[in-house]
């Protein structure tokens, strides 16, 4: 199995959430994006895991020092008015790395 059927596979498990309903090339492009990032399948998982939606908030994310452990960390921080992981949010923009780092005392 080639690294873009695993992330495939990954995201196919929750597509609703992760991909957008019955478009198929939008599934086409998400997975790329994803692949794109350069993460292993298991990277990848580990961030959906943790609440992730969005590949350039993981990007993101990642190269100010946060570990899916960390974005998993539940937050009512940012915008919104509810509780979600930090994955989530900053996928959703409802907050933003800077607000992440705070959130989790990182930097």
């Amino acid at each position: 199995m080639t690294t873009r059927e695993k992330i495939a596979e990954i995201l196919d498990r929750n597509p609703d959430w992760l991909i957008g309903v019955g478009n198929p090339d939008v599934r086409e492009h998400v997975i790329g994006l994803w692949e794109a990032t350069g993460m292993t399948p298991g990277e990848v998982e580990q961030w959906v895991e943790a609440g992730a939606f969005e590949p350039e908030a993981v990007v993101a994310l990642r190269n100010a020092g946060v570990t899916p452990e960390q974005a998993a960390t539940r937050t009512e921080a940012g915008h919104g008015g509810y509780a979600a992981s930090v994955a989530y949010k900053v996928s959703n923009a409802d907050l933003s790395v800077g607000q992440a780092l705070a959130v989790l005392t990182i930097g």
